[in-house]
């Protein structure tokens, strides 16, 4: 089993969702999709309007999107969809689509 940021334990206590109560699993908004959905998720881990980012936003493409938060997106991601996105697999990862694809595997 290759590490991965939360069997890393690289962020302990990432449980950002659940600090913030947000529910990790909650049914999409009605007329939403999954990836408006994934979006709204990612701004609020970027702290921007949703409205400023979209799935081709590439990674430095906006200043808070750097290497510290790269690492804390995939442990969000791990977190919320409950998937492990290998660490040897991050530099691969270079849009936000690119993320989102990883969610569906």
């Amino acid at each position: 089993m290759r590490p991965s940021l939360t069997t890393a334990g690289a962020v302990p206590g990432a449980r950002l969702d659940s600090a913030l109560g947000r529910d990790q699993k909650s049914p999409a908004r009605k007329g939403t999709s999954p990836m408006d959905e994934f979006l709204q998720f990612v701004a609020e881990i970027f702290e921007v309007d949703v409205s400023a980012i979209s799935p081709d936003t590439r990674y430095g493409e906006i200043p808070e999107w750097d290497s510290l938060m790269h690492l804390r997106l995939i442990g969000e991601i791990e977190e919320r969809y409950e998937v492990e996105l290998p660490l040897d697999d991050a530099s691969d990862i270079q849009t936000l689509r690119d993320f989102y694809a990883l969610t569906q595997a």
